[in-house]
């Protein structure tokens, strides 16, 4: 089985990426798709990727998403 991110932030398509530019870029690369792995980065220039994670979770949850961890998906 391979499981491979299909979704983003856009985190790293520029220098200083904003919450709303993150959150515009997600719900793109979301669209159409039942099962998503959203590809973000943690490096510290990425400050307001963790800034808009709770606001990620959220928005995903709401439209009907569920969070599993790896090994989970993998069973």
């Amino acid at each position: 089985m391979n499981i491979d991110w299909n979704s983003l932030t856009g985190d790293a398509e520029t220098t200083k990426p904003t919450i709303e530019f993150e959150m515009q870029r997600l719900q793109e690369t979301v669209t159409g798709k039942n099962s998503v792995v959203v590809l973000m980065h943690d490096a510290e220039a990425k400050k307001a990727t963790a800034e808009a994670l709770p606001e990620i979770i959220k928005w995903l949850r709401e439209n009907g998403y569920e969070f599993k961890n790896f090994y989970e998906i993998i069973k």
